[in-house]
């Protein structure tokens, strides 16, 4: 009895101990098991107004942590998204395994941020200037609120139109016209300082700048651009191009010379042999006469006065002309045709008074006399018939050299400083030895001969004053 009874003790022991070792991996197998999806839980989309969202392929799996069972769920799609309507939606994806379920939650924002598109229309009509403008017309398409063209606001300010709008969202945007002008006119250029402007060799160039105006579009200075350079280590003549042009295309230009020179040597130190200036200035001394004679200076080039009386507060001048060393010889007292041409008493007399000038004033006599209207005037013709043939025979007698010109200025006429210059250098380019016929009572020549100067020095010329031993030159007597 008591054997049998421990049998079925011992039966019912291991029975037991099997129960709840299958209770045990029951519970544990049960608690280690899920659901998993491919997606994260609680991702978030942003999706801009009418962007499609795309549907992700979701998958679930029932596994455990120990043994991958990877057993595929059927995944159910709950969505509340409406997506003609801004705001936060959710997509929720679910599925189960016996009694245990699982879900995955995509957030979805669906937002408007995308401003306005305006599109301008284009006419071929310009606008006349000083008429206002005529809107050629615009389109506001805004991809959550549709047509937006009536909320536009526009401005005109300086020729560009400005257009903005702004959506029911807060999306603005802005766009601009510039507005074509029937315009004819091109902007102006000004340039600061000399047009022409003079560096010494090894000095160096400073631009003086330039404004740029347009009567439509205002300043456009910023807008000029330059050409050209100078080069102040070697002589030559330089352009400086400046140009600008508006919005319709008219287009502005202007030109800058600057002149590199190498001032001349002491006279003493050149060989005066070839290629020889002689600037000689007839009819002064006047107002003018202190301006030419700082702009010899500034070359150290000397010149040849032949003066008169014709305006005696500046007499003066005489002396400092001398005293700058250039040379002073006689021209005329009067200047008047009719009077020294009368005989040839008339025009010695004449001349004895500006040679008494002349010496009050240098301490020197002048031993070198130019004729009014030069040897070969015809007008003397009309006051005394032969004299010119008297006086060029007579003249050494009284121990003087007389001394024409073989290059003219044509200052006497109404010609500008580019035409006198344009004149002079033509004609030192024809000579070898030039004496060149000048008024220092004319501004307009006066203002050329820094440009004569500066392209004879740059052409290898000399300048000299005229002396007793310098070559005279004469022309063909017409009387």
């Amino acid at each position: 009895m008591n054997r049998t009874i421990k049998k079925m003790l011992a039966i019912s022991g291991i029975m037991l101990a099997v129960l709840l070792a299958a209770f045990v991996l029951c519970y544990f197998f049960a608690n280690h098991n899920y659901i998993q999806f491919n997606i994260p839980t609680y991702s978030s989309v942003v999706l801009e107004y009418s962007e499609a969202y795309t549907e992700p392929q979701v998958q679930a799996v029932y596994t455990g942590t120990f043994f991958k069972w990877n057993t595929k769920l059927d995944v159910t799609r709950i969505s509340n998204i409406k997506y003609d309507k801004l705001g936060d939606y959710h997509i929720i994806y679910y599925a189960h395994k016996g009694n245990m379920a699982a879900e995955a939650v995509v957030n979805i924002s669906i937002v408007d941020t995308t401003a306005p598109e305006i599109i301008l229309k284009e006419s071929d009509t310009l606008t006349e200037l000083g008429t206002p403008y005529a809107e050629e017309g615009y389109t506001a398409i805004d991809n959550f609120d549709g047509d937006v063209t009536a909320s536009v606001v526009s401005s005109e300010e300086n020729g560009i139109v400005t257009y903005t709008v702004t959506d029911s969202n807060g999306n603005t945007t802005t766009t601009t016209r510039i507005i074509k002008y029937a315009d004819a006119a091109s902007p102006g250029i000004t340039l600061n300082g000399d047009y022409t402007m003079y560096v010494m060799q090894g000095d160096s160039y400073n631009e003086p700048g330039y404004a740029a105006y347009d009567e439509i579009e205002g300043d456009l200075s910023d807008n000029v651009t330059v050409t050209g350079n100078v080069n102040t280590s070697r002589m030559g003549v330089y352009y400086l191009n400046y140009n600008v042009s508006d919005k319709t295309g008219n287009v502005a230009t202007a030109e800058r010379r600057v002149y590199v020179y190498e001032k001349q040597l002491n006279v003493g130190e050149i060989d005066p042999g070839n290629k020889i200036i002689y600037l000689t200035f007839d009819d002064g001394p006047s107002d003018n006469t202190p301006v030419l004679l700082d702009i010899l200076d500034k070359y150290n080039v000397k010149a040849t006065f032949f003066v008169t009386s014709q305006y005696p507060n500046y007499l003066y001048l005489i002396a400092e002309e001398a005293r700058r060393g250039h040379s002073v010889a006689l021209h005329t007292y009067r200047h008047e045709y009719n009077n020294i041409y009368s005989s040839e008493a008339a025009y010695y007399e004449d001349l004895a008074t500006i040679s008494d000038i002349v010496y009050e004033q240098t301490g020197k006599r002048a031993e070198i006399v130019r004729f009014p209207g030069g040897s070969s005037n015809s007008i003397s013709n009309d006051y005394c018939e032969g004299i010119m043939n008297l006086l060029t025979q007579n003249i050494t007698n009284m121990g003087f050299k007389y001394c024409d010109w073989n290059v003219s200025s044509g200052d006497a006429s109404a010609l500008g400083t580019d035409a006198i210059y344009e004149n002079v250098i033509k004609g030192i380019a024809a000579n070898n030895v030039s004496v060149v016929l000048q008024h220092d009572l004319r501004l307009q020549s006066i203002n050329a001969v820094e440009k004569i100067i500066v392209w004879g020095l740059n052409n290898g010329y000399t300048f000299l004053p005229l002396t007793a031993s310098s070559p005279m030159v004469h022309h063909v007597i017409d009387n």
